[in-house]
């Protein structure tokens, strides 16, 4: 072994050493609370979706109630283009919020609301199953 080869070993043993004792490296407490970031994150985006899919079911049901009470046809322009935004949400968005798909179910989607809105959640799940 030359010279110049055993500098390269022992360069390469320092680089390994250096790797073990990294400031970059995460801490066990900065890992804490980068979960606990996730996790608050993680319920935020929670929240938000139960949001949206409530403004979703309340700007349904009350043109679906108005159309009702006016005796007149729901199946309007507007009406299929909020469904299909519904839609769109639901697809867009399928990873997340199949996460929560069973607060969804027990919160929003239950057998109360209209059929034809209760329709487009339960074609979601169709698609999961």
């Amino acid at each position: 072994m030359t010279l110049i080869d055993a500098g390269k070993f022992q360069a390469r043993e320092m680089d390994e050493e250096d790797y073990d004792r990294d400031p970059e490296a995460p801490t066990e407490e900065r890992v804490e609370r980068m979960e606990e970031t996730l996790e608050a994150a993680q319920g935020q985006q929670k929240n938000l979706f139960l949001i949206i899919f409530q403004r979703f079911i309340i700007i349904l049901t009350n043109h679906l109630a108005h159309c009702e009470s006016e005796s007149i046809d729901h199946n309007t322009a507007w009406y299929k283009w909020i469904i299909e935004r519904l839609q769109q949400v639901f697809l867009m968005h399928h990873e997340q919020v199949y996460k929560y798909i069973n607060t969804l179910e027990t919160l929003m989607f239950t057998s109360e609301i209209d059929t034809h809105i209760l329709e487009v959640f339960q074609q979601f799940c169709a698609l999961r199953a």
